[in-house]
Order: C-alpha cells, then sequence, then structure tokens
C-alpha cells in the first residue's frame, strides 16, 4: 500500500516520473489474487485502515506500522508483475494500441517476460519473509490466526517453503511448494496416517 512514488521505490525499481495512480488497478489485482490468499481479507482491511488514517506512513505506529514494510515488500513486485503485461498497451476508444514515442519504443516480448519472471521471484521470496513474520508474530495478528489462510498454512506438516526445500529442492520457490502441497498432502494422508495418527500430522 502506496501513498507516492517515493514509497514504492523502496521495493522496486520504477521510474520517479510515474503517476502512482496508474499502478492501483494492478495494486488492487495483487492484493486479490497474490497477497489475500496468503494473508486472509481481514488482515489486509485492517492494514488498509489503518495506512489510510494516518497522514504519513511515519506517523503509523503499532503492530500494523511493523507490518507494513512487510507486506508491501511483497506487495510491490506483484503489482509490478501484473503491472507490466499491460504497461505498453493503451485501451481508448479507438481500440488498443501500443504505446510508442520518439524516445521510448516497446520492449520486446522477451524482455517483458523476464521482467515479469524477475518480479515474481522477488514477490515470492518476500512472501515467505512476510509468512514467518506473522508466525513470529501471531499474537498481534488474530485476524491472520482466524483466517482460512492460517489454517491452509498450518494443516500440513511441511507448511514452510523453508521446510519442503529440505526434503525436495525446489530451490526455495513459495510458488512451486505451493504447487506441491496438494501432492504433500495426499502422502500425509494416503501413506503416513496409518503409521503416526491423524492427530499427529
Amino acid at each position: 500500500m502506496f501513498k507516492s512514488i517515493n514509497e514504492l521505490k523502496q521495493y522496486v525499481h520504477v521510474s520517479k516520473n510515474m503517476n502512482i495512480e496508474e499502478l492501483f488497478p494492478s495494486m488492487e489485482q495483487a492484493l486479490l489474487e497474490n497477497m489475500k490468499p496468503h494473508t486472509g481479507q481481514q488482515l489486509i482491511t485492517d492494514l488498509r485502515a489503518a495506512f489510510n488514517s494516518a497522514p504519513a506512513v511515519e506517523s503509523m505506529s503499532g503492530p500494523m506500522a511493523a507490518l507494513l514494510p512487510v507486506f508491501n515488500a511483497a506487495l510491490a513486485p506483484f503489482m509490478l508483475a501484473n503491472f507490466v503485461k499491460k504497461a505498453q498497451v493503451n485501451i481508448s476508444g479507438t481500440g488498443v494500441n501500443i504505446r510508442s514515442s520518439a524516445n521510448e519504443k516497446t520492449a520486446f516480448s522477451w524482455q517483458i517476460a523476464e521482467a515479469e519472471e524477475a518480479y515474481l521471484r522477488q514477490a515470492e521470496i518476500a512472501l515467505d519473509t512476510l509468512l514467518e513474520y506473522l508466525e513470529t508474530n501471531r499474537a498481534d495478528f488474530n485476524q491472520w490466526v482466524a483466517s482460512t489462510a492460517f489454517t491452509q498454512l498450518k494443516n500440513c506438516l511441511v507448511f514452510t517453503t523453508a521446510i519442503g526445500n529440505q526434503i525436495v529442492d525446489i530451490n526455495n520457490s513459495r510458488l512451486l511448494f505451493l504447487r506441491l502441497k496438494p501432492h504433500l498432502m495426499a502422502v500425509l494422508y494416503n501413506s503416513i496416517e496409518g503409521s503416526i495418527g491423524e492427530d499427529n500430522l
């Protein structure tokens, strides 16, 4: 959550001349698609309320103030990953056009793909840090503990990327870990439950 480009620039490389409002649709998409599944909606709602009620980020206090930079470290690259695919396309009454000028040309498709991949990689590392932070400070974030996001995170012995990476080399990728988790759950319940009991899973 950002009030200015300068705040966003703490986490990702963007031009200082960029209008922060251009990124708001991509921010909302990232909150819904990338952040909510891991934090729950109520935590986002409460963090946004604290953010919006403060005249400046520096004036925030308490648990939400401490959470904001950790949260934004994941939100910012997810935002840019969403934005980069649409940034050079202009939709108007005349149709869909590619943005171009005498000084700036459209990036090649491989450059756009590499930028998106780099943002997603940055975001997934930051997302792991965010989840570790919430786990460590869960007494301050009852919204998260009460959410389905917390339940889904904790309903498996292998519940963090770090633990998963010790079992299978997934290059500490949370996105890959999340794709593998249903298979891990199947192994636990189909092969291990009989040996250690359901209550120990």
